[in-house]
């Protein structure tokens, strides 16, 4: 799928125009025009003895959301992409929803509000479960823990180098579909799968061996399959906690951003057993592109 159209819904945080602006690399694969989106949530404009709203409230944020945008489209005009702009009030996770569908947007881009963990009803997780459209979660300025040091990390050139969790499901493979669309703006690509060790607590090490053995002539298979459309592949096999392994290879190979495919695990099991996907996105430092 080429990425033509994206809706790029904000609230005008931090580093939210660096993210943008790290976003126009994609005009090179086919990139034409940004949605820029600003939901007013109603809560923040309703009063509820009379169940109105507070119309001058709603005005005044329409006004600094739109003379924000203004700017922000002359900085995609000089890069001749086109751009619109959409004020709405409502349930921020519906209308991002409606207005990605309705405007046929190819990628949602939405950011990270602190590098602390989600919470399970946060709209960022809320828009990743209901929508039917690939989905990139970006931070641009990220602050976090590895191996007992407090790190800075800035998410650049994310395409650069992405590393695709694989789990060889339906939704990683379309991952890749997605990736070849963006050959020619990646100059290095990873792929890695990790053995739940949970899955393999009672096996024997012959077993664990032949695993191993049958993933490696996966991997191998995939590389020569890809290597005419996508260059280089290197790949990784890990061991452990799948999204905690994942985010530790990420780190050792300096990954620019994340790959994951969206769980098809129904929503009961997310609930008893998790999701690696969704782990991964509350836990990445790296920006991560959630394929559907």
């Amino acid at each position: 799928m080429v990425i033509e159209k994206i809706l790029y819904p904000t609230k005008f945080r931090e580093f939210s125009l660096n993210c943008l602006e790290e976003l126009l690399v994609l005009k090179k694969v086919g990139l034409k025009e940004i949605i820029l989106c600003y939901i007013i949530p109603r809560e923040e404009i309703g009063f509820v003895p009379f169940g109105g709203f507070l119309k001058e409230e709603e005005e005044k944020q329409r006004e600094k959301a739109l003379l924000n945008f203004e700017n922000w489209q002359r900085i995609l005009s000089e890069r001749d992409i086109k751009s619109k702009i959409v004020i709405k009030v409502g349930n921020p996770v519906v209308e991002i929803i409606r207005i990605a569908e309705e405007e046929k947007a190819n990628l949602i881009v939405v950011g990270r509000k602190k590098r602390t963990r989600l919470s399970l009803g946060s709209n960022t997780l809320e828009i990743i479960k209901k929508s039917s459209i690939p989905i990139l979660v970006y931070k641009y300025a990220v602050q976090f823990k590895w191996q007992e040091e407090i790190l800075t990390k800035v998410n650049r050139d994310i395409f650069n180098h992405p590393l695709l969790a694989l789990d060889w499901a339906e939704s990683s493979l379309r991952a890749l579909e997605f990736l070849k669309n963006l050959k020619s703006i990646i100059e290095k690509l990873s792929l890695c799968y990790v053995i739940d060790e949970n899955k393999i607590k009672t096996w024997k090490k012959e077993e664990i061996k032949n695993y191993e053995e049958k993933l490696l002539e996966k991997f191998n298979s995939l590389k020569n399959e890809l290597a005419p459309q996508l260059g280089e592949i290197r790949y990784f096999l890990g061991l452990g906690k799948p999204a905690e392994e994942i985010l530790n290879i990420a780190r050792q190979i300096n990954a620019t951003s994340l790959i994951v495919g969206k769980s098809n695990k129904s929503e009961i099991e997310k609930i008893f057993l998790g999701s690696t996907s969704q782990e991964i996105v509350l836990t990445s430092e790296l920006p991560v592109l959630v394929i559907i």
